[in-house]
């Protein structure tokens, strides 16, 4: 009976001291990242489309990255374009937390964080893939 007792009164202390922190507090613990790299040879404009509909924008010259430092948000669509010498390609739209291309209709939200590349496929298009 003591040990049953000594168990009940650790786990309401844990859960008090869990408690009384604020959720601002709590929700700064949490830090979300999707890196995207562009290994080809253009400069590229990557949108991401968060939970609730805001986007962040960024162009990433030819083989450099950029973090978007998103916090306690969620991240939903990945989309942007290709700036080739002569033409312009919009990349394949891309769910975050799915496999799912083409259409963010269909989009989740992912509360995670990610790596993605910028790939050429052999279908002549630009996709993201998670690395």
């Amino acid at each position: 009976m003591k040990k049953w007792l000594k168990s009940v009164s650790c786990c309401a202390a844990l859960i008090m001291a869990l408690a009384s922190g604020s959720s601002a507090a709590w929700a700064s613990l949490i830090h979300h990242k999707i890196k995207v790299t562009n290994p080809t040879s253009y400069k590229v404009k990557v949108d991401l489309k968060m939970g609730g509909g805001a986007v962040h924008t960024r162009e990433i010259l030819a083989g450099q990255s950029y973090t978007f430092e998103v916090g306690n948000k969620c991240a939903s669509v990945l989309y942007g374009k290709v700036y080739t010498d002569k033409v312009t390609y919009d990349m394949v739209i891309h769910c975050v937390g799915t496999a799912q291309e083409g259409s963010d209709a269909w989009c989740f939200w992912t509360c995670s964080s990610s790596d993605w590349k910028i790939v050429l496929e052999s279908d002549g298009a630009y996709h993201f893939r998670k690395k």
